[in-house]
């Protein structure tokens, strides 16, 4: 009784085989014997219009191969043009979720528009959010880690997937696209891509060339396991360009020159987990451009890390501060944070010397540039700050002088051991607990003690 139920099974199990291969055969001649009935019927289901100059369908035992020349599909939504698509399709591969599509997949030559019903003063009010994104990344880094991968599955894609010369844009904002220059990607146990890309992000980018990495380890359900990514310019951007991104304040502030951007993403469960980004600049030309003092080259590093627990704030680690090619030893990790208006800023340790010829070129004062003289010495801790990115103002500074020593210029010099500053919208407070040094030859030939109240408002 079992083996005729195993054979009745089995007779169905063939039964719909057959059936399928018939019907993917019919389908095939219909597309090819009959291909404006074929194309009407398609742009019916899809409710676009599609148009192609030549269509070659090649039948297999999983499904068929597919070759399409100068294919045009448009929609309310978008316009999509290809010179070339080539690939094959797994029909089973909808009813088994371990199946791949296929295994092949070849694009050549497309431009993808994407339209939107946006008025020109819409457009204009988004790109300025945009802009507003970009100098304040809080705007969804979160929320783009989780858009970005909880849908894609990788282990059913293509084994090898190619493209070569595909342009994204938008219709609504001239200048802002994505051009594939190429891409190459293997599927076995793990997914390699490489890619070279192109972007176009006006006013900061003006198709900017990168080069794009990635190592995908998909878990038993083709979701992302684990992923290694890394993304790198081709060339020296151009600094005064990117600084076009952010407020009119810093144009003043910031140097031209030339701008290297590295960066490095580690994706863990589908979601972001880590992005550290090496900023690098040289032949660095500054606003004040008699100040000979300031640095040719500058370097940073940046490291975000997915929080445990959501944040208003999103939270940057500043390290590896490079100076003329020097690293800045003496100066610990600065934590940065972000939100809608500031930027808040805390580090453990700071020591100005590194940094006090910059302050003194900068600062366009005699005064603060003879206090900042190659003698000073200023060891601060606990440094704590709000800078308001759009003013560049500081609504809140606080911090320990542990050691400041002001030599005899042509104003007394000064020694303050363990004072705590505190300053706000309002007010500013000092506490100190030891005498303050006053040191003035013409005066007393040793330095004078000034014992103040622990507290001064």
């Amino acid at each position: 009784m079992l083996i005729k139920k195993t054979h009745r099974f089995l007779e169905v199990l063939l039964a719909i085989f057959v059936v399928y291969l018939l019907l993917t055969r019919a389908v095939i001649t219909w597309a090819q014997s009959m291909p404006e009935p074929f194309v009407a019927s398609v742009e019916w289901l899809t409710a676009s219009e599609v148009n192609f100059s030549e269509l070659t369908i090649k039948q297999d035992w999983l499904g068929f191969e597919l070759q399409v020349h100068n294919l045009t599909v448009n929609r309310p939504e978008f316009s999509l043009k290809l010179d070339l698509v080539k690939g094959d399709i797994n029909l089973f591969a909808p009813l088994w979720p371990s199946l791949d599509y296929g295994a092949a997949l070849i694009i050549q030559n497309g431009h993808l528009e994407t339209k939107s019903n946006l008025t020109t003063q819409d457009s204009l009010s988004q790109d300025n959010a945009v802009q507003a994104d970009l100098v304040n990344p809080v705007f969804s880094l979160e929320q783009w880690q989780t858009r970005a991968y909880e849908h894609l599955n990788v282990g059913r894609l293509w084994k090898r997937i190619k493209f070569d010369n595909i342009t994204l844009s938008d219709a609504t904002r001239p200048g802002q696209s994505l051009k594939i220059v190429h891409l190459q990607a293997l599927k076995a146990a793990q997914m390699h891509v490489v890619a070279e890309v192109s972007l176009g992000l006006p006013p900061g980018f003006n198709h900017e060339r990168f080069n794009i990495k990635a190592r995908v380890i998909p878990n038993v359900w083709g979701k992302v396991a684990e992923a290694q990514l890394s993304l790198a310019a081709f060339e020296p951007l151009n600094a005064h360009q990117v600084a076009q991104w952010l407020p009119p304040k810093w144009h003043s502030i910031l140097p031209s020159g030339e701008l290297m951007i590295d960066v490095n993403a580690h994706v863990k469960r589908s979601r972001l987990a880590e992005v550290t980004i090496n900023l690098y600049g040289q032949s660095l030309q500054w606003p004040q451009s008699s100040k000979s003092v300031l640095p040719g080259s500058l370097g940073l590093v940046f490291n975000w890390q997915a929080p445990s627990t959501q944040s208003q704030y999103m939270v940057v680690s500043l390290s590896n501060i490079q100076i003329n090619n020097r690293y800045v030893a003496s100066l610990a990790p600065i934590e940065v944070m972000l939100d809608d208006e500031h930027i808040h800023f805390k580090t453990e340790r700071f020591d100005i010397e590194p940094f006090k010829v910059m302050v003194a070129a900068l600062a366009n004062n005699n005064l603060v540039t003879q206090l900042f003289g190659k003698t000073a010495q200023l060891d601060l801790a606990n440094l704590n700050g709000q800078l308001n990115w759009q003013t560049l103002s500081l609504p809140y500074l606080a911090f320990d002088v542990l050691h400041l020593d002001i030599p005899v210029t042509h104003y007394p010099g000064l020694i303050i051991r363990n004072l705590a500053v505190k300053k706000d919208a309002q007010s500013m407070h000092f506490t100190i607990s030891e005498p303050i040094l006053i040191n003035e030859p013409s005066v007393h030939a040793t330095a004078l003690k000034v014992a103040l109240p622990k507290k001064l408002p």
